[in-house]
């Protein structure tokens, strides 16, 4: 099998893109295209997230924090 390179995308290209309903990532100059989370995902997302609130209320040691995106400049 032949592996070819992609040319890598710059942050200028990767903000023009058009709006779709896909979750794109720049990621290392790469274009990474993904489907956006099913309805049952984001419910269980939701439904764990309050399970891990209510027990990390009786751990004061334990914290629970959210994802984050992140743009790197150069």
């Amino acid at each position: 099998m032949v592996m070819v390179a992609m040319p890598r995308m710059s942050i200028k290209e990767f903000l023009v893109l058009p709006e779709d309903d896909l979750v794109h990532e720049l990621i290392h100059g790469e274009h990474v295209v993904n489907p956006p989370p099913s309805y049952g995902h984001e419910r269980l997302v939701i439904e764990l997230c309050a399970w891990f609130t209510k027990f990390c209320d009786t751990h004061n040691e334990l914290r629970l924090l959210g994802s984050y995106s992140a743009l790197r400049f150069g």
